[in-house]
């Protein structure tokens, strides 16, 4: 029974989930719609990896607008590929 918490993590851990994120950016647009699955979890964890980096969310948002939604992108990739980004207060 102890191997259990080895298999599923430490309770609490926010987790990527890219298939949460796929759901959420489907081919919407011109773009994107030539993108792959693959092609869109790169932009979704590049995107992770600018805010990580003190990039401010609406200039992410921004820089994504190519793509449909700036904001759906940084939102999904945020929510489901590095919610250690998320600023919680309280």
């Amino acid at each position: 029974m102890a191997s259990m918490g080895l298999l599923l993590g430490p309770s609490g851990v926010a987790q990527a989930d890219d298939q949460a994120f796929l759901d959420q950016i489907p081919p919407r647009n011109y773009i994107s719609m030539y993108t792959t699955d693959a092609g869109r979890l790169a932009n979704g964890y590049q995107i992770c990896t600018m805010i990580k980096t003190g990039t401010p969310t609406h200039v992410v948002a921004e820089s994504y607008m190519k793509l449909g939604d700036g904001w759906a992108w940084v939102n999904a990739a945020q929510r489901e590929l590095c919610p250690d980004t998320l600023v919680h207060s309280g």
